[in-house]
C-alpha cells in the first residue's frame, strides 16, 4: 500500500521541526524554533530546478537549542531530501549527539560506505554500532531519506525514496539529553560535516511511515 503525499504532515501538530530550505533556513513548524545559521546558503544545484540549502562539507551547519519538542516519548521520524557532493566519507544529516560529555540522544547520518545509519543512546553513553541501510547513495543524486524509531521497543526502519531500506534494533528509551540539535555536523569537535544539499528537513513525533510510501515532493 502507498501512503499518498497529502498524508505527509507539513506545519501540523505532529511536525516539531520543518526547515524547508528553499528561501531561508527558518523553522516553519508550529514550534518556530530559532535556527542559527553557520554559513549555510540557499542555492540551486546545477541541472536542478529546486532551491535548497548548500553545505560546504567543512564548516557549514545549522544549530538549534535543546527543546522539549525534540525529546522522544513514543515515536520518532527524521527525514530530509539529500543530495551529496562527496561520497565515501561519514557525514551527519541531523542529530542531538555530544560524545565529549556523554550527552547523546539520537543521530541520523551516512557512513563512509554511503549507507544510512541511525543510532541512539538510552543513557547518554556510546551505544552499540547501528545496523546500516541496504543501499549506497551516489553523488549528485537527490534522495528522500527517513528513519522511523519506536521508543517502546527500540526498533527502527530506514526508508530510501519511500522504500524500506532495512533497519535494526537499538537500546531504548532514547535519553533526554541537553545537546543542541545540529544539522550537517557532529557536535563533538564539529566533525562529520555534510557536503552537499538538503531540503525539507523534518522531525515528526509519530510514525507517519509504517510501510512503503510516496515521498513528499521537493518544494520548488
Amino acid at each position: 500500500m502507498i501512503i499518498q503525499n497529502n498524508q505527509f504532515p507539513l506545519n501540523n501538530k505532529d511536525c516539531v521541526l520543518n526547515i524547508q530550505g528553499i528561501a531561508d533556513t527558518n523553522d516553519k513548524s508550529p514550534s518556530a524554533h530559532t535556527v542559527t545559521n553557520n554559513g549555510v546558503t540557499i542555492t540551486t544545484p546545477a541541472n536542478n530546478n529546486f532551491n535548497s540549502m548548500s553545505f560546504n562539507g567543512t564548516s557549514d551547519y545549522l544549530e538549534i537549542a535543546d527543546s522539549a519538542g525534540f525529546n522522544v516519548s513514543s515515536k520518532l521520524v527524521l527525514s530530509a531530501w539529500v543530495r551529496l557532493d562527496v561520497i565515501n566519507t561519514a557525514k551527519v544529516i541531523i542529530g542531538k549527539w555530544n560524545s565529549a560529555t556523554d550527552n547523546r540522544s539520537y543521530l541520523f547520518y551516512l557512513g563512509s560506505d554511503n549507507k544510512l545509519r541511525f543510532k541512539n543512546s538510552n543513557d547518554g553513553s556510546e551505544p552499540p554500532a547501528p545496523t546500516m541501510g541496504g543501499t549506497a547513495l551516489s553523488v549528485d543524486t537527490w534522495y528522500h531519506v527517513a528513519v522511523v524509531f519506536d521508543n517502546s521497543d527500540g526498533t527502527y526502519i530506514y526508508y530510501l525514496n519511500g522504500i524500506n531500506d532495512g533497519g535494526g534494533t537499538s537500546e531504548y528509551p532514547i535519553y533526554d539529553s541537553t545537546s543542541k540539535l545540529l544539522i550537517g555536523i557532529f557536535e563533538n569537535g564539529l566533525s562529520l560535516e555534510y557536503p552537499g544539499n538538503l531540503q525539507n528537513i523534518q522531525i515528526i513525533n509519530r510514525a507517519i511511515y509504517t510501510r512503503n510510501f510516496t515521498p513528499p515532493n521537493r518544494i520548488a
